[in-house]
């Protein structure tokens, strides 16, 4: 884990509703080059400028948007932490794959953003293209969503 000064509110401070007994965690969507550094492990901090903290320890299946769009790597969030962007990028810029101009124009005119501390990383054996994906009832979020324990897709790529 990833040590940090920053305070970050309990584990149970969440504004999504409380995840089904079935579900197998969480779909985000990420920009290719985004995939690739987490799959080398050079980007070990995912920023949102909004994250639930009730996501922590959960499985996240990463999502790489247009030109790949493709699920190829998954990780595990180890801690969701909430500060002000610039105490987020002082605490996460070596780990975070992004620079300065990019993480501040993601953020602009954001009071509060999340830091999403990634751990266990691993590539899928195979990975799905979207085709495969819609084929078993995947719809690529804007953001995030919730995996259900009882989506085709995700009882594949899960095990």
């Amino acid at each position: 884990m990833i040590q940090s000064v920053i305070a970050t509110p309990p584990v149970d401070a969440c504004d999504d509703p409380p995840l089904a007994a079935d579900a197998l965690g969480l779909v985000l969507s990420i920009k290719p080059r985004f995939a690739e550094l987490i799959v080398r492990g050079e980007k070990r901090v995912e920023f949102r400028r909004r994250f639930a903290a009730c996501h922590a320890g959960r499985r996240v299946w990463f999502y790489a948007s247009t030109p790949a769009r493709v699920v190829r790597v998954s990780a595990r969030v180890a801690r969701v932490v909430h500060a002000r962007p610039d105490r987020l990028w002082r605490a996460y810029r070596a780990c975070g794959g992004v620079g300065r101009a990019e993480f501040d124009a993601y953020f602009e005119g954001c009071a509060r953003g999340a830091a999403l501390e990634l751990t266990d990383a691993a590539e899928l054996s195979t990975p799905r293209d979207l085709a495969w994906l819609r084929r078993r009832g995947f719809v690529p979020p804007m953001s995030y969503r919730v995996i259900r324990g009882d989506e085709a897709w995700a009882r594949a790529i899960a095990v």
